[in-house]
């Protein structure tokens, strides 16, 4: 009972999650399925303002993803693999708090909002 159901799973997971398991070394968009068939990104309609460009003060990294077999950060509502590249910047390091970029000259490190120290409470 248990062994079919272990291998029902693992086919369902197979069809319904194709590209979550390949690692095609390029940043992918995070897909929404509950979002309506007409609609449009306002990246796709408008420059976005917060688009990650040579500016780097204007990065925010939001959330990271770290498990066995992969590292991902999103900055920007932009998915990025360690390894690949934001404007000049070669993402070195993936964190669960911070992620590092390098371009040679400058080491940039960007924070996740929410991962200060925190201290105890004295009672």
């Amino acid at each position: 009972m248990t062994k079919g159901l272990v291998c029902c799973l693992l086919v369902l997971s197979c069809c319904f999650l194709p590209g979550v398991t390949g690692a095609s070394g390029q940043s992918q968009t995070l897909f929404d399925p509950m979002r309506p068939a007409d609609y449009q990104r306002p990246d796709a309609v408008a420059p976005q303002e917060n688009k990650p460009g040579s500016n780097t003060a204007s990065w925010q990294l939001q959330s990271t993803l770290i498990s066995a077999t992969r590292s991902i950060a999103v900055i920007n509502n932009t998915a990025y693999q360690k390894g690949e590249r934001l404007a000049e910047y070669l993402l070195t390091d993936i964190q669960p708090d911070r992620v590092v970029l390098n371009n040679g000259a400058e080491r940039v490190v960007l924070h996740r909002q929410g991962t200060g120290t925190k201290t105890p409470l004295n009672r």
